[in-house]
């Protein structure tokens, strides 16, 4: 190596031997052979030992004083060369970071908990045999010598400790039952095959295809994303964003995780951490304030999940104020539902005409978080304007991942990736949402008609009739052919008419001959009187009993519906009432609903004697020959309400809209308010 190096060097790292006794202490002494060899080797590449600054040792094993032994095994050694061309050299040996601290305490941890298992549950199959065995020998001898409390107190606990056991290994093999389900043989290509190396470098290959980057995108002109998204993140919110954690923000962060996730790469879930909060708080709030410091890139552990949940919350609050209102999906105070429900009423709404019709897409994108790019990631936040620190941060992130593939329960190799973020990791769903807001402003830029003219353009519109003229209003009732032909038409009808009805001695219209022709069919000219008025009055019911008016209603069926009721006792006392909207349905539906949505509230209640009035004579008719042809939509709920009657004393009538006026009165505040009142008794549970 050194007839191979003509300038300076410099060799830094572990060397694993001591020049002397000068650079060990403890009980044993070092070896003599080995001090002489590494100074050997020193001469030998005249190399010199610089002095360093700092802990006079490095290594330290054991923790007794009789078992302790400390070493300098890590120098710096240069050339004389390299001494001549730099003057001022010093070498500092730091100490350990407070994130290695915490990795080494949990490793020595591990090896302690080993030991512990092993000593107090030990074989389990053994154990497990020999209380069996010892349980067996007490109900003999309690069988050849009769009762005694003593030999019943011992039987009782050696089968409460068999019961424990079994338990244990019952759970035991119910965890490791798993690994019975592997994969025998895989189609490649089309060709089953059953060689284990073959289909283990098939899976790894796919996989790591999967998260490697296409070549024909490398290079791509990113400017557009300049263009569409803007600068929104303000410097307060970046130094937020980047700034140190508190003790008491890890601590939130920390017992804000649910204890029963998945664990570690370290074997330590976050139910260890919270549980020994008290013990290992000081030295996580360390290694966590580090991570920030320093930005040490750590495997999947704890550590990493607490400061990826500290900067999710952070970029939480900013990714709801930044992201457009039309994403729902990860961002705080929204819920995707509300995109859901939007979706269903404009398919609902799509078979009405419109101008130019109407057209639903649905893109569904293949492996969403496996295939982010990450140089596009990069140029949106940048875009966002997030600060360089933190951009380098979610770099760093994304580049220090590593996979590997559980074959038949064996992890094999690990593979790096140039793609997509990390499953299950807090930040990804938020970054995930910030990379989809560039195509949702994209589509908002969209040079639309309705747009070009809110901007000041003036667009000629083609007619979607003869698609040869503007669209104006002069064109569409003057001037277009198919509208002259229609005009042409409408006025020769009424000429006809009118010549048919003239009379031969002049030009008036012949009224007589409506008239007696009217007055053939019974038209008088006036209306006619009601034959008997009868009053409309609402009946209470017996003691004992509840009595519930029901409503249904829809805006332009069908549309917009609601439904409610009243309930009532014998001395007219509401009970409780309900007013619910229920989307888009039919008028019979929103009859049924009410009827059906009534009789689950009065069986909940324990309203077993019930009285339903509804204005729906139809709804009387299903209910009192307990007939379940109703709707597809309202099936499910009408069986339920059909059995509900069935346990209860239930009676049913039918009521004119005048009568059943206070329930009507309740559902039309459905479209006046947002906002339902109840009464406050036990039914007033009020649903928006």
């Amino acid at each position: 190596m050194v007839s191979l190096v003509s300038s300076s060097w410099l060799v830094v790292g572990d060397f694993n031997a001591v020049l002397g006794a000068h650079e060990a202490l403890g009980s044993r002494s070092p070896a003599r052979g080995s001090c002489e060899d590494f100074r050997l080797m020193i001469d030998d590449c005249d190399l010199v030992s610089i002095r360093s600054q700092g802990p006079r040792f490095t290594w330290v094993k054991g923790r007794s004083n009789h078992t302790k032994v400390e070493r300098r095994l890590d120098k710096v050694l240069v050339s004389d060369g390299y001494i001549s061309y730099w003057r001022e050299i010093s070498c500092v040996a730091l100490p350990c970071s407070p994130p290695q601290v915490v990795i080494y305490k949990l490793r020595n941890l591990k090896k302690a908990l080993k030991s512990w298992n092993w000593e107090v549950f030990g074989d389990l199959n053994s154990t497990i045999e020999g209380r069996s065995v010892e349980l067996h020998s007490i109900q003999l001898d309690l069988s050849n010598r009769g009762f005694s409390d003593d030999l019943f107190m011992v039987e009782a606990s050696v089968h409460f400790e068999l019961d424990a056991l079994l338990r244990r290994h019952e759970c035991f093999y119910r965890d490791r039952s798993r690994y019975r389900n592997t994969i025998s043989a895989l189609s490649i290509n089309g060709v089953l095959s059953e060689d284990r190396p073959t289909i283990r470098d098939h899976i790894i290959s796919y996989n790591s295809g999967l998260f490697s980057l296409d070549v024909s995108r490398v290079g791509r002109d990113l400017s557009i994303v300049d263009d569409v998204i803007p600068s929104l993140v303000t410097v307060a919110e970046n130094a937020f964003l980047t700034s140190v954690p508190s003790a008491d923000d890890i601590h939130d962060a920390v017992f804000a995780m649910d204890a029963a996730s998945a664990l570690g790469s370290d074997g330590f879930s976050s139910s260890f951490y919270q549980r020994c909060w008290d013990v290992v708080g000081s030295d996580m709030v360390l290694a966590v304030q580090g991570f920030f410091h320093h930005w040490s890139y750590f495997p999947s552990n704890f550590l990493f999940k607490i400061s990826s949940k500290i900067l999710a919350d952070r970029l939480a609050r900013i990714a709801a104020r930044i992201i457009s209102p039309q994403q729902f999906g990860f961002i705080r105070d929204r819920h995707i539902k509300d995109c859901i429900a939007l979706a269903s009423d404009c398919v609902n709404v799509l078979q009405k005409k419109c101008y130019g019709g109407n057209l639903a897409m649905k893109i569904d994108i293949r492996k969403t978080f496996d295939t982010l790019d990450w140089s596009f990631l990069c140029r949106v936040l940048q875009a966002f304007g997030f600060s360089s620190v933190f951009m380098d941060w979610i770099d760093g992130i994304l580049r220090s991942s590593r996979l590997s593939v559980l074959f038949n329960g064996v992890p094999e190799r690990y593979f790096c990736c140039s793609r997509g973020v990390r499953q299950g990791d807090l930040l990804s769903p938020l970054l995930f949402g910030i990379v989809e807001d560039f195509f949702s402003r994209l589509l908002t830029r969209l040079p639309t008609e309705d747009r070009l003219c809110r901007s000041g353009f003036q667009l000629a519109f083609r007619c979607s009739i003869c698609r040869v003229s503007s669209e104006s209003a002069d064109h569409i009732f003057l001037h277009c052919p198919l509208v002259v032909v229609l005009w042409e038409a409408i006025f020769s009808a009424f000429q006809q008419l009118s010549e048919a009805n003239r009379l031969d001695i002049g030009c008036m219209h012949n009224c007589m001959d409506d008239l007696l022709i009217l007055r053939r069919f019974g038209f008088q000219g006036r209306p006619s009187k009601a034959p008997v008025i009868k009053s409309v009055i609402w009946s209470p019911p017996t003691p004992g009993w509840i009595k519930v008016n029901t409503d249904g209603a829809v805006i332009c069926s069908p549309g917009f519906g609601g439904c409610g009721g009243i309930f009532r006792n014998c001395r007219a006392f509401v009970k409780g009432c309900f007013a619910i909207p229920l989307g888009h349905v039919f008028t019979f539906e929103a009859e049924l609903l009410a009827t059906s949505l009534a009789i689950n509230f009065a069986w909940k209640y324990g309203w077993h004697r019930l009285w339903l009035e509804s204005d729906s004579s139809y709804v009387v008719q299903l209910l009192s020959s307990r007939s379940e042809m109703v709707p597809w939509r309202v099936r499910q709920a009408w069986q339920r309400c059909i059995f509900q009657i069935s346990q209860m004393d239930f009676q049913v009538s039918h009521i004119f809209r005048e009568g059943n006026q206070v329930a009507n009165n309740f559902l039309s505040m459905l479209w006046s308010f947002r906002v339902i009142l109840g009464g406050s008794l036990p039914l007033c549970s009020i649903i928006f």
